[in-house]
């Protein structure tokens, strides 16, 4: 069983959220001038799991980052 280390996660989560922000952004079919409470609150939605998952993909990211420098530091003082 392969373990996914934390920079694809980051990624993915990265791009999940890119795509839910669009989606949020150009999900819009209202008439232009009108307000439709129901697809404003899915919008609404949308945005918030992207914000979210971009988020989590920064932080993901970050503790990669951390791990790996980390990780390669202990293999420099070990020699």
């Amino acid at each position: 069983m392969k373990i996914v280390n934390l920079k694809t996660a980051s990624l993915v989560l990265t791009g999940v959220g890119l795509l839910a922000l669009a989606r949020a952004v150009v999900f819009d079919t209202a008439p232009s001038g009108t307000h439709n409470i129901g697809l404003m609150q899915i919008q609404m939605l949308w945005a918030q799991f992207a914000s979210t998952m971009l988020v989590v993909g920064a932080i993901l990211f970050v503790g990669n980052h951390i791990a790996e420098a980390t990780a390669e530091k202990t293999a420099l003082e070990a020699r």
